[in-house]
């Protein structure tokens, strides 16, 4: 033992610097604040992101049964009026004979009024034989055979059932047919068809859901080309056949190159600078073979600004939250650590 130090010398302790704690503390707890903050906002923004796909995802489902319904019932519709045709004994008598000018009389005023009235685009009369006996919607078209152009005709005079869908017609034009049967004495004398176009259906679904809807058909598929007009555009093996957006589609074909096969699939896309969801279901004729696809594309735009808004005012709230708990953090301990006065002292040695 040193002989200069006493035996039993009493250490002092090292004064402790309490402000220097404060100030390590109030390091600690500000960065403890900023992390649970910034792990706040990011679990903010996950949720806000999930809830953005799921809104997307149930608003294309949601244009997705609404064209399936808008179909359906078009069929249904087309269908109804053809077997109401088919009903009326007047009529099979005269497709037996093969007599256009009575046939057309006898429909002009029901042709007259589905038309402007229903929507109703085609209405004809087949023979047994599987010509096509009298259009009305085009009355000076000759009588020509339709044995190899018209499948639903062809099914429906060999089942000797009503058939109705989606079809490719002679001219190539893709719309919603319903084909009945025609009987004389208990024998099939031909059949009847009436259809709508697919377009109005098309801008039904746009009024409802403020979507752009289009139908594409492959060739592969169908084994038939739509018809050549307005639209006019084919990519690859795809051709848009109706549109509420000719223009739009055009760029989504020729951009993304659609896959003929495309079944049913919600994916979101950049289509000219603008975000946009795209829904895609079959498009499926009478026989339910898929012939093509079903476009529905909805600008997503307006929800980019309301999350690129609410992450900024989420931000903001963070930020003014951290700051004022930072304040009041520094507030308390200042008060924690300032030295007595005077007057405090004197009353607590009283």
């Amino acid at each position: 033992m040193n002989a200069s130090t006493p035996e039993h010398a009493v250490i002092a302790p090292t004064p402790v610097d309490s402000r220097r704690i404060t100030r390590h503390a109030l390091r600690a707890a500000g960065a403890v604040m900023a992390l649970t903050l910034g792990l706040m906002l990011l679990l903010a923004h996950r949720a806000l992101d999930a809830l953005q796909a799921q809104d997307r995802r149930t608003e294309m489902a949601a244009i997705d049964r609404a064209l399936s319904v808008s179909m359906e019932r078009a069929a249904r519709f087309a269908l109804g009026q053809a077997e109401a045709l088919a009903r009326q004994p007047a009529l099979a008598p005269l497709l037996r004979r093969g007599d256009r000018a009575a046939l057309q009389a006898q429909t002009q005023a029901t042709y007259d009024y589905l038309s402007t009235q229903a929507g109703v685009s085609v209405l004809g009369f087949h023979t047994a034989d599987l010509r096509y006996l009298l259009r009305m919607h085009r009355q000076d078209a000759p009588v020509d055979d339709i044995a190899a152009a018209r499948p639903m005709v062809l099914a429906a005079r060999r089942s000797g059932q009503p058939q109705s869908g989606v079809e490719v017609g002679v001219s190539g034009i893709v719309g919603v047919r319903g084909v009945a049967v025609l009987r004389e004495a208990g024998q099939v004398v031909g059949t009847a068809e009436v259809g709508v176009d697919l377009l109005p259906l098309l801008e039904d679904i746009r009024t409802t859901t403020n979507a752009e809807v289009a139908v594409v058909v492959s060739r592969a598929l169908s084994g038939l080309d739509p018809a050549p007009g307005g639209l006019q555009v084919t990519v690859g093996d795809l051709t848009l056949a109706a549109a509420t957006d000719t223009a739009l589609f055009g760029r989504l074909l020729r951009e993304e190159r659609l896959p003929p096969g495309l079944g049913h699939e919600q994916t979101e896309l950049q289509l000219d600078g603008r975000r946009h969801a795209l829904a895609v279901q079959p498009l499926v004729d009478y026989s339910g073979r898929q012939i093509g696809s079903v476009l529905a594309l909805r600008d997503r735009a307006a929800h980019d600004t309301l999350r690129q808004r609410s992450r900024v005012e989420l931000a903001l709230a963070a930020l003014c939250g951290g700051l004022l708990a930072w304040a009041a953090l520094r507030a308390l301990c200042g008060l924690a650590l300032r030295p007595p006065r005077a007057g405090d002292e004197a009353g607590a040695q009283a």
